[in-house]
């Protein structure tokens, strides 16, 4: 049954009004779904992507016999790592709230 013909009784126009219609429900389910999965790949890009983006670059120039610009590229990239945990851990953002 379609909801045209059960709007044609008078139940069916009843039930329409108590139960609302449901005609656009699953579009706004899609909708929010799609933003929260835009929204975390947004953040995982946010959180992960300078680290990503050092370890192929390590990895690129490793392949391409670059060792000395890899490995200088590695001792950078851990140095960030190591200062932005240092200063996390001056904040009293380590680990389980600077307790360890």
């Amino acid at each position: 049954m379609n909801i045209k013909s059960l709007k044609a009784t008078r139940f069916g126009r009843a039930m329409a009004r108590i139960l609302g219609e449901e005609k656009g429900a699953v579009l706004m389910e899609y909708v929010v779904l799609g933003v929260l999965l835009v929204a975390a790949v947004v953040a995982a890009v946010i959180v992960f992507g300078n680290r990503e983006r050092d370890a192929f670059d390590v990895m690129g120039k490793s392949i391409n016999g670059e060792t000395a610009e890899a490995q200088a590229k590695q001792d950078e990239a851990r140095g960030r790592q190591q200062a932005g945990a240092a200063s996390a851990e001056a904040q009293g953002q380590g680990v389980n709230g600077g307790e360890y």
